[in-house]
């Protein structure tokens, strides 16, 4: 699912390279879920670039990839063990 740019007031050029480079991001973390999952079980995982940093905790995982990418928020995630089944 994309993410959806909503601008309420003027937006910057930087903000908007920004939200293209987070949405590109989420859209690679979607398509290599299956086998980052699979390497990551258990651990914490931070995306920033198309690049995974794991940890095994959220503050680990999000100081590999800042150390990298210090200009960058990463997208941070637990990846349970087993995976998780929801019922709606």
């Amino acid at each position: 699912m994309p993410l959806k740019l909503i601008r309420t007031k003027r937006t910057s050029e930087e903000d908007l390279q920004r939200f293209k480079a987070d949405q590109e991001d989420f859209e690679w973390l979607v398509r290599h879920s299956r086998e980052i999952e699979e390497q990551s079980k258990g651990k914490y995982i931070a995306v920033v670039n198309k690049e995974v940093f794991v940890g095994d905790s959220f503050e680990e995982a999000e100081q590999k990839a800042k150390a990298k990418y210090p200009e960058r928020d990463p997208y941070v995630e637990f990846i349970p063990l087993k995976p998780r089944v929801m019922v709606l």
